[in-house]
């Protein structure tokens, strides 16, 4: 293994192996580039807009621009009128969702708690349950502590905890399922995994150490536990411990994608779950949502040496799809005419059995021979030419048999990622 992944391994080995004894609380300015404990994270920079509002004794609310952090103050919190800021930053928090927030006045303290309400995105979760979150804040000393009082409303997606004092704060998960490298160092985990090549999985699990005299105890690993590990799929699957090696097929599984998932206990909560990992197999995948039914495809094709360039894949000819598209930046492109080279366009053709369906029919006699596009779009999410295209499409699709000027149909969505082979 690179030594790159030997250091991070033993920096969380020895976050695991760390006693309960309490550390000096030495303040680090962010920006400086002291060598950190593994029991502490780096400070997180800016990033994003940064909002601020006057709060007086009366109490008071003030929220993100995208709203999805709020902090509520009650009446009494506050003993003199204070100009409040949250500033979004980058999240070194273990088992941190998205992005940490810097509340302004550092250092601030309530009379009364306020009330700090974190929105989350289900699908950027390990596992949407009440139990697998908790909210920390990063003090002086770099070190995180968990807060207790936490609520959690799985359908609304909040995180809902008590703040007495400000700094930087953020939601984090219980455990996550995570990868390290492909093959010991080759390159970094994408989402595929090529033919016979072999993922390094782990489990991050956090803990509270012992409580300190404030009454909060600093998040601490624990990798002290051993997991039960499970393969769905062709491959074969080495676990011990709190890690696993995952071995591709060398040829085309019977499913794909396959899955990994592990049992993990929540400490304290005595409750089990299952994190699970789906791993795809190949160069890569394009994922539909058609008629009700979905369906992977692999054994893709990035041919974009011209313009405008396509990804193509299906498992037979009358089982097919194209998708085109006229440039090679990342964005949202609207369904255009067939045969179009604007750049802003983009074309979905789908062989569906013996139908085909397309995003646009190409002719449109009674509209005076104009193109009559569905509605619809394709986001290019990421994009090195020759190399790897990924990124998503949603929409519908028109009949190509339907002889009507019509520019609606079946609903269509889905999912891309190939890599090309070019070095």
């Amino acid at each position: 293994m690179k030594k790159v992944n030997q250091y991070l391994l033993m920096a969380w080995i020895g976050l695991a192996s760390l006693t309960a004894c309490k550390h000096a609380e030495t303040e680090i300015k962010p920006g400086t580039t002291t060598e950190l404990p593994s029991a502490y994270t780096e400070v997180g920079q800016p990033k994003g807009a940064v909002v601020s509002k006057t709060i007086g004794p009366n109490g008071g609310t003030i929220a993100t621009t995208d709203g999805r952090v709020q902090l509520v103050l009650p009446a009494g919190a506050l003993d003199k009128e204070t100009t409040i800021s949250i500033q979004p930053i980058t999240s070194h928090t273990p088992n941190g969702l998205n992005l940490a927030y810097r509340f302004s006045p550092d250092g601030t303290q309530f009379k009364k708690p306020a009330t700090l309400t974190f929105q989350y995105n289900a699908a950027g979760v390990t596992i949407n349950d009440p139990d697998a979150f908790g909210v920390a804040y990063q003090r002086s000393n770099r070190a995180w502590y968990a807060v207790d009082g936490v609520r959690v409303d799985t359908e609304k997606r909040q995180i809902t905890a008590p703040m007495k004092h400000f700094s930087d704060w953020s939601p984090f998960e219980e455990a996550q399922l995570d990868s390290l490298t492909i093959d010991n160092g080759a390159r970094n985990f994408d989402g595929l995994v090529d033919y016979g090549e072999s993922i390094n999985l782990y489990v991050r699990q956090m803990r509270r150490g012992t409580t300190d005299e404030s009454g909060e105890a600093m998040l601490e690993l624990d990798n002290s536990r051993q997991q039960q590990w499970k393969l769905a799929g062709d491959g074969k699957l080495e676990s011990n411990g709190w890690m696993a090696t995952y071995t591709a097929p060398k040829t085309e599984p019977k499913r794909n994608p396959v899955t990994v998932s592990v049992q993990v206990n929540f400490v304290g909560k005595n409750k089990n779950v299952t994190l699970a990992r789906d791993i795809y197999v190949g160069a890569g995948y394009l994922k539909v949502t058609f008629k009700g039914q979905t369906r992977v495809y692999t054994g893709l094709t990035l041919n974009d040496d011209t313009t405008p360039w396509q990804i193509s894949g299906g498992e037979t000819e009358d089982d097919y799809v194209y998708i085109h598209l006229n440039t090679h930046q990342p964005g949202e492109y609207s369904f255009g005419e067939w045969g179009s080279r604007k750049a802003s366009d983009s074309f979905i053709k789908y062989q569906y059995g013996d139908k085909i369906y397309a995003s646009d029919k190409g002719w449109c006699m009674s509209k005076g021979n104009y193109a009559f596009p569905a509605k619809g779009k394709v986001t290019l999410t990421e994009y090195v030419r020759g190399k790897v295209a990924r990124g998503t499409f949603e929409g519908n699709l028109v009949d190509m048999d339907v002889e009507d000027c019509i520019n609606s149909g079946p609903g269509i969505s889905g999912e891309f990622f190939v890599r090309g082979t070019k070095k």
